[in-house]
């Protein structure tokens, strides 16, 4: 299965999503590792997950501000990309991984859109879900030379217009929760992944 564009999910809480998404070719599949957050994923259940799935990569997402936990974080999930929110956390690599600078509208704090990211050096950035979509268009123009992933704006409505005008560099998704274990609904995630199919 190939799709038209990368994708990476996020906020992965079950094998069903996670297969699923690995099934239709999705790229990169994020779980996030903070306890207090209602999609938490801990360390043996992202390795049960992820023992079950092969051909797809693996994310971590940290939102937190403490890099000597990142650190530790890392070794516990066995992952080389984490997606962060504090680009200070940037200042601090850590060998062979990967960060996803995750941003929003308020993160520009004063900057415009392609002075954050020159600023905030990543080796990829999301533009996470946002109700205000002022920067969106510009978002799109810089997604391909900045590797942004585009988690905000794009509906099915206007994928096609969108993937046709625009070179974008990937896709953010959400997962779906699971109804009861082995049973899901996955409505949005399905209809997006089902657009973006490479037809045969």
């Amino acid at each position: 299965m190939s799709l038209k564009t990368r994708v990476k999910v996020s906020s992965v809480t079950n094998l069903s999503d996670a297969r699923y998404c690995a099934g239709m070719g999705v790229d990169l599949i994020g779980f996030n590792v903070d306890p207090e957050h209602p999609d938490y994923v801990d360390p043996i259940k992202f390795s049960e997950i992820t023992s079950w799935l092969s051909g797809v990569d693996f994310a971590i997402e940290y939102f937190g501000k403490d890099w000597s936990l990142l650190e530790d974080i890392a070794v516990e999930y066995e992952t080389n990309i984490i997606e962060i929110k504090e680009p200070d956390l940037l200042k601090h690599p850590i060998d062979e991984i990967k960060y996803i600078l995750n941003f929003d509208n308020n993160s520009l704090n004063g900057y415009s859109l392609e002075g954050y990211l020159e600023k905030y050096k990543s080796n990829y950035y999301l533009y996470s879900e946002e109700e205000d979509l002022s920067h969106f268009n510009q978002v799109l123009q810089l997604s391909d030379r900045h590797k942004i992933i585009v988690g905000s704006g794009i509906n099915v409505d206007n994928l096609d217009d969108v993937l046709e005008n625009q070179k974008v560099f990937a896709i953010g998704l959400k997962g779906e929760e699971e109804e009861e274990p082995g049973f899901k609904d996955y409505d949005e995630l399905a209809d997006m992944l089902e657009k973006l199919e490479v037809e045969v």
